[in-house]
């Protein structure tokens, strides 16, 4: 193992008090040591002040003023952090015991900036495991084309190298949630990010009865955030690109959406989905090559 890999491990949280002892230990009994284990807290009113207090030396704790969000917790993190890789942890997730060491493994044997696992599905008690497989970037069409649609890499399960945010930028904290797929979405369309996949299940991803109503709740917000990632991602991909590029991808995304588009569900090739869909995720299918990042900028295919 190559010791110059250093892991920073960031855990945002915020009155997960009933989750955050086990989370936090699983990232001291790693295999393959953190370099730091940075807890950052929104916060909490719930005792986690305590509990990391309990733990002395072997976390770096950092309370903010007020929960100001997740986005704003991993930016505090990064910025404090002093290894060369960052890994975020969620405060009620827990590590299996090889993670760092299988992804310190994989950082040393591949050039990509971003390296990840697969994760499990796990309820309240760490019961009823399902295993999350994620997509590898081998399958470019794929990955590009399913980087729209679904959140290609778990954070839960992946490592970032610093370096990368200074091209990236940092956690959008303007975010009410899914500030990982903005990031994750920019990384791969905008600056075209190397991604590296390693097929082992590294972290079990809890689901719990408050996490469930939260993301209820929030639900009309989940998608505002979607729209407004889409948009942003789409400028800047078109800020990017050659005028004639453009001009021509444009074009094709016109000519199908009013020739090709009504022939095809006319004859039971395309289903009557709406005409982003059609545009856009539909022709891919139908043209597998069909993966430039401005055509996706002008054709997201997200359900």
């Amino acid at each position: 193992m190559d010791p110059d890999v250093k892991i920073s491990v960031v855990i945002p949280t915020y009155n997960s008090f009933r989750f955050l002892k086990e989370s936090i230990d699983s990232v001291l009994a790693q295999e393959y040591p953190a370099h730091e284990i940075i807890v950052v807290d929104g916060a909490s009113t719930d005792g986690t002040k305590e509990l990391c207090g309990s733990y002395g030396e072997r976390i770096r704790f950092i309370q903010q003023a007020s929960n100001e969000g997740v986005g704003s917790a991993l930016n505090v993190g990064v910025r404090a952090m002093t290894g060369n890789w960052f890994k975020e942890h969620d405060a009620d997730d827990v590590l299996a015991p090889n993670a760092l060491q299988v992804l310190a493994r994989a950082a040393t044997v591949t050039p990509a900036q971003v390296v990840y696992g697969d994760f499990t599905n796990v309820d309240s008690r760490g019961r009823n495991p399902r295993v999350a497989r994620m997509i590898t970037p081998d399958e470019a069409e794929d990955f590009v084309v399913a980087s729209w649609r679904i959140l290609v890499v778990s954070h839960m399960s992946a490592m970032v190298r610093r370096t990368c945010f200074d091209a990236v930028g940092l956690y959008d904290d303007t975010l009410e949630s899914a500030e990982d797929y903005d990031w994750f979405l920019r990384a791969v369309m905008v600056h075209g990010v190397r991604f590296y996949h390693v097929p082992v299940v590294l972290a079990r991803y809890r689901k719990h009865r408050a996490q469930t109503t939260h993301w209820r709740r929030k639900g009309r917000i989940v998608s505002s955030t979607r729209r407004r990632t889409e948009e942003k991602v789409r400028s800047l991909i078109a800020a990017q690109a050659d005028e004639r590029a453009f001009a021509y991808y444009t074009g094709l995304t016109r000519r199908f959406r009013r020739i090709y588009a009504p022939i095809l569900r006319l004859i039971g090739v395309l289903p009557p989905l709406p005409r982003r869909d059609t545009a856009g995720y539909f022709l891919s299918r139908l043209v597998p090559r069909t993966y430039n990042r401005l055509y996706w900028a002008l054709n997201p295919p997200v359900p």
